[in-house]
């Protein structure tokens, strides 16, 4: 089995407008195409599948184990189930595209389950801090030990969505998803594509807007950190990375 990157990037997290190449991204990650399984919930992998990936579409398969229709949590409890299953390194990449369908069932499975983290409804009821830590502890540790123990690398895309503050919108967007993606990400990437018209062409570039690559060198006021990318990626591609790793 090849190593994807001259160092390990276990999560990569990927956002931007529609268009803007995020599921291309998560696609072209692994130079054998056969080498990556894509979780396709909205169905934006669709158009590549001749490439060879393994595609799952995602809503199909929930219309078949639900025929009358399913909840987040069914969802939720589908695919852990599937991911479980899957042997070691059968990939080097697994695509969730977006993963925020799956983080609704997550905190619904959670809210349904309390004594599983040793909690009580009631304690849910009176205090939800209580709840959302455990969503938050237990999505890390399925991302953790469960989706990136699989493979090389586990990228998810996010939409981006209005940021919040007090309550209220801002003008001002960022990445869907619990802080918890962000926290886990070795890289998160926020790609953008020149507009030509309706459309999104070209190559993306993308502001890297958390990476976890850099190197400590000793510098002349000690110990610092040196970071492997640039915070603008002028070309946002797995092969333009892997040259800024090596160099």
């Amino acid at each position: 089995m090849a190593r994807l990157w001259p160092k390990d990037i276990p999560i990569i997290g990927v956002t931007g407008e529609k268009g803007s190449g995020k599921t291309c991204f998560g696609l072209s990650v692994s130079p054998d195409p056969k080498r990556t399984l894509v979780y396709d919930l909205e169905m934006s992998a669709d158009p590549y599948k001749g490439l060879g990936f393994r595609h799952v579409n995602v809503s199909r398969e929930m219309a078949k184990a639900h025929p009358n229709g399913c909840k987040a949590v069914d969802l939720w409890k589908w695919w852990l189930a599937d991911v479980k299953a899957l042997p070691p390194d059968q990939y080097d990449v697994i695509l969730v595209d977006p993963i925020t369908d799956l983080e609704a069932g997550l905190v619904d499975w959670v809210a349904a389950n309390p004594g599983y983290f040793g909690h009580t409804s009631n304690q849910y009821d009176r205090a939800s801090g209580i709840m959302w830590g455990d969503v938050k502890a237990y999505e890390k540790l399925v991302l953790t030990t469960i989706v990136a123990a699989k493979c090389q690398t586990f990228v998810f895309t996010a939409h981006l969505g209005a940021e919040f503050v007090g309550g209220k919108p801002t003008e001002q967007k960022k990445a869907k998803g619990k802080e918890t993606l962000f926290e886990l990400a070795s890289l998160y990437l926020w790609m953008e594509r020149k507009k030509v018209g309706q459309l999104r062409t070209g190559v993306p570039s993308a502001a890297v807007i958390k990476e976890r690559l850099g190197e400590m060198r000793l510098g002349p006021d000690g110990l610092e950190v040196v970071a492997a990318l640039p915070p603008k990626l002028p070309e946002a591609t797995p092969n333009a990375i892997r040259k800024y790793l090596l160099n």
